[in-house]
């Protein structure tokens, strides 16, 4: 019996986001035109928290239309492909014990529906074989970090912005713990993710983003 999604499916087959052909929403061809990154951007105030950063490309079109996409216009289905894209393309340590991401303030998450990049790390954790767990929360909402006028802003917007929960701190004692977020600028989001993680035991904590918006 087909399911209401599959018949869906049938009845209004996805189109690529970026050139519209009928594809999975993001379509091998455009996959193919991604702006891939070709150098290790500085990132100071990820130094000392963060072992490794991975990103998968320049936050330009096509790459920065598709992650807009899945932000902005509720196709969800296109974190699960991302997953795929940065395992693909990307090679991760083989000490990662399990996989985390940053997280929505609730009334964010409420809005949209979901995480965008949970969705991302979810698939990831699915292909490289380890668990996926919500080690953070959100517990203040901060403004665009891309409108704020210094790094030194930034960093002290995201000081308090993460916690980790009581009930997660002891699975994160021990662990090499990899942090997913979609796109990265100056690393101070994910800078305050990391220092949440360390403070609770983490051993080592990995970085991955799809972009890096420069």
């Amino acid at each position: 019996m087909i399911s209401i999604f599959n018949l869906l499916k049938i009845i209004f087959p996805p189109v690529c986001v970026i050139c519209d052909q009928y594809a999975d929403y993001f379509c091998a061809d455009c996959q193919d035109k991604i702006d891939f990154l070709y150098f290790q951007p500085n990132l100071p105030p990820i130094e000392g928290l963060i072992e490794e950063i991975k990103i998968l490309g320049f936050f330009v079109p096509p790459l920065s239309t598709v992650i807009k996409s899945l932000k902005y216009q509720s196709l969800h289905s296109l974190g699960p492909i991302l997953g795929d894209l940065l395992y693909k393309h990307l090679p991760f340590s083989n000490e990662i014990d399990c996989v985390t991401s940053v997280p929505l303030h609730t009334k964010r998450l409420r809005w949209r529906g979901y995480n965008q990049a949970e969705l991302i790390a979810q698939q990831l954790a699915l292909n490289l074989k380890i668990p996926y767990r919500n080690f953070l929360a959100r517990q203040r909402h901060t403004q665009n970090l891309a409108s704020t006028a210094s790094d030194q802003e930034r960093l002290q917007l995201m000081a308090e912005a993460f916690t980790v929960p009581v009930e997660q701190q002891s699975s994160i004692i021990g662990k090499n713990i990899l942090l997913v977020d979609d796109v990265v600028t100056t690393g101070a989001t994910l800078a305050a993710c990391a220092s949440q993680l360390r403070v609770s035991g983490a051993n080592k904590v990995f970085a991955v983003t799809l972009a890096h918006e420069g």
